[in-house]
């Protein structure tokens, strides 16, 4: 690694998507070699831990563009210190991270740069994670919240839609079995700027919606 990097200290993006082998010394050779990295993807590397991945922020200032999905290791502190450290991060997808509460959804809300979040399959985040992401002041334009099955709810997707609704272009509640019709119709009234809609696996949509 170290032999590469030297000549590659200028990367601006670098995705190790599935390197099952990638270890936290690799990863933090590569992040402290490559300081002005605004892309990064390390999704499904299943050898990193917390502590490596606390580090990236604090030495990854520049990260605009961060793949994270199905991490074990990624926490809530994980996703303090990206808010706190990243000011220009704009697209993080973290499907799949198990151990992100609503405590690092609360550090999401505080946020007013995410234009793209994919969190679906981030089963500890509770529908009150989500009203305060629904509260917080960035500009979602995507928006993933598949297989959320106990957080998306009338009221949480109601939110979200009353104050991200003027942005939001894309929007991904499938596998959402508590929403209902009615929740379901007010998209039409907040979400007219969608163009991307998937509502798979809502069982309970039907001609009221």
């Amino acid at each position: 690694w170290e032999e590469l990097l030297s000549r590659l200290s200028g990367l601006s993006s670098l995705v190790l998507k599935n390197c099952n082998q990638l270890t936290d010394a690799a990863l933090f050779t590569i992040i402290n070699a490559c300081p002005n990295i605004g892309r990064l993807c390390i999704q499904g590397c299943p050898l990193l831990t917390s502590g490596t991945l606390e580090q990236m922020p604090v030495l990854c200032t520049a990260l605009r563009d961060l793949d994270v999905g199905v991490l074990l290791a990624v926490a809530d502190s994980t996703i303090t210190l990206l808010i706190e450290n990243c000011p220009s991060l704009h697209s993080l997808r973290m499907r799949g991270c198990q151990r992100v509460t609503d405590v690092g959804a609360a550090s999401l809300a505080l946020s007013s740069t995410l234009t793209t979040l994919k969190i679906g399959g981030c089963r500890a985040v509770s529908e009150n994670g989500l009203m305060a992401i629904a509260k917080g002041s960035s500009p979602y334009a995507t928006l993933d919240l598949s297989d959320l099955e106990m957080s998306v709810t009338d009221a949480s997707l109601t939110e979200l839609l009353k104050n991200k609704g003027k942005t939001l272009r894309a929007l991904n509640v499938a596998n959402t079995p508590r929403l209902t019709a009615p929740a379901l119709g007010k998209i039409h009234l907040y979400g007219r700027e969608l163009r991307k809609l998937n509502l798979g696996g809502s069982g309970r949509l039907t001609d009221e919606a």
